[in-house]
């Protein structure tokens, strides 16, 4: 018999005789189970194709803009203050505003930054669409603070 990993509601993990009060697992529970990990690492993946395609995409910036290296490198320095400036943000957001209401606030705001991005607009217009994009990548909650942590390792 294989032993399963079993957690409470608080996502402590239970052992031993813990586990003999609570009932077996449904074959629906176990479908919902590898659904929301397929998902997670769907989204996992996702997050880190973000993150590096703007290394290789910089000679094709430099190219369309005619700009130099200096300028194009500017989009690491505004996603960094970004990131930071969004996390330091989400600490008095999240309790005043709520967790769903900052995701859908930030994806709408990624959604249009990555809009105006697409469509060519002047670097100042992209730097901008960068920070504001990273900004809102930074609320992205405490609930998945823990999954961002692991996808910057």
């Amino acid at each position: 018999m294989t032993s399963q990993l079993r957690v409470d509601s608080t996502g402590k993990q239970l052992t031993g005789s813990e586990t003999d009060d609570l009932p077996p697992q449904t074959r629906a529970q176990r479908k919902t189970q590898h659904v929301q990990l397929a998902t997670l690492c769907w989204t996992l993946f996702l997050a880190g194709w973000n993150d590096g395609t703007v290394g290789p995409l910089l000679p094709r910036i430099q190219q369309s803009y005619h700009v130099g290296y200096t300028i194009v490198s500017l989009v690491f320095v505004f996603q960094c203050l970004g990131c930071f400036l969004g996390a330091l943000a989400n600490i008095p957001l999240t309790p005043k505003y709520g967790f769903g209401k900052l995701m859908l606030v930030g994806s709408t705001c990624q959604m249009i930054a990555y809009s105006l991005q697409a469509s060519g607009a002047p670097v100042s217009c992209v730097r901008s669409c960068w920070f504001r994009q990273w900004i809102w990548t930074g609320h992205a909650g405490r609930t998945s603070q823990r999954l961002r942590r692991q996808h910057d390792l």
